[in-house]
């Protein structure tokens, strides 16, 4: 399909669906293709934000292909486009640590079943992930596909996140408990 847009007051195109990021398309860009009633913003047309989104993620995850290049590769081109937000990968395992102290404290002060909870996640997490570095591991490697590792470290992220709001809840819940138990003896 070919859009035309609307690029510093001028309508532009048509492109094809691959040239519109060269050609200075943004989501805010107003474009149109044959079908359409009206102009739409480049971030409401669904083809358009399938194809930034597939853009995005091969920049951000080369291929293996891409990782064996011979020496002094042409630099990669960056999106410098900041009204997407792209979601880093979180270190999960400096995270560990904190999330198990904070819910040992609270179990020593607050005793809530859910600190318990928390720290039953935390250790769940690390295990998820020790498991994930052990399928990075080379004589492991032919045991996991690419997406097996993926989800095991999105599993890991979406446990200790798991985690820390159990940490939150506990938290919260201990200081209205004090509050309460404060206000009622003195």
């Amino acid at each position: 399909m070919r859009y035309f847009a609307m690029i510093e007051g001028e309508r532009r195109g048509p492109y094809e669906l691959a040239e519109l990021a060269d050609a200075g398309v943004r989501p805010d860009t107003y474009v149109w293709c044959k079908g359409m009633d009206d102009w739409q913003m480049a971030e409401d047309v669904a083809d358009i934000c399938r194809f930034y989104r597939q853009r995005i993620f091969d920049l951000t995850h080369p291929t293996r292909s891409e990782i064996a290049r011979p020496a002094n590769p042409a630099p990669p081109r960056v999106v410098t486009d900041t009204s997407t937000p792209i979601l880093e990968e979180e270190p999960v395992p400096s995270t560990f640590p904190p999330v198990v102290i904070f819910s040992l404290i609270l179990i020593l002060f607050g005793f809530f079943p859910t600190a318990i909870v928390a720290l039953v996640y935390s250790f769940k997490a690390k295990a998820i992930y020790t498991k994930y570095q052990m399928s990075l591991n080379e004589n492991s490697r032919s045991l996991y596909s690419e997406e097996e590792r993926s989800s095991l470290r999105a599993h890991a992220i979406e446990t200790l996140r798991r985690a820390r709001l159990w940490v939150w809840v506990t938290f919260f819940l201990s200081i209205i408990l004090y509050a309460v138990i404060g206000k009622t003896l003195f």
